[in-house]
This record gives C-alpha cells, structure tokens and sequence, in this order.
C-alpha cells in the first residue's frame, strides 16, 4: 500500500502535484541519501571494528556502497518522474 502510494506520487510531474505533494516527493529524495549511505557505512564500521579488524577496508567499502546505492535511487526517482509514457 504505502509503495503503491509512493509510485504515484512519484510518477506525476510538478504541474500536476499540490505543493503538499511535491514536499512528500521532496522527502523522500531527502530520506534516499542518507538513510543507506548511513546503514553501509555502519555496517562496514561494525565489520571492521567487531569481526575482522581490517581496518579500514570494510569502512570504505561501505561509504562507497552507500554512496552508489543513494545515487542510484535518487537517479531512479528523478527519471521516474520525468518520464512521458508512465511505464
């Protein structure tokens, strides 16, 4: 339900949304950047640090994992929302 809602958030363009709708649209552009730049960048401090003491392999693995995956879903997002056709 709540993905459903945001597909079609997403799918329609700024001339067609009420303000409300772009701030919705505009948090989750927000909430893509950080949320998974947070949790790879944890998750490779926690290996590091905890499991292998490899210092600081699996820490930069991460932040660049988060920073590839953020890119890519707000790429995602951006596209979504500019194309004509709705597929």
């Amino acid at each position: 339900m709540i993905r459903a809602m945001i597909t079609e958030k997403l799918s329609q363009t700024s001339k067609e949304m009420t303000p409300e709708e772009a701030m919705v649209k505009l948090a989750i552009v927000v909430l893509f950047v950080p949320v998974p730049l947070l949790i790879f960048t944890l998750g490779g401090i926690w290996l590091d640090y905890y499991k292998f003491g490899t210092l600081p392999l699996f820490s930069v693995l991460g932040v660049v994992l988060g920073i590839s995956f953020a890119s890519l879903g707000v790429y995602k997002i951006v596209t979504h929302s500019h194309r004509k056709d709705g597929k």
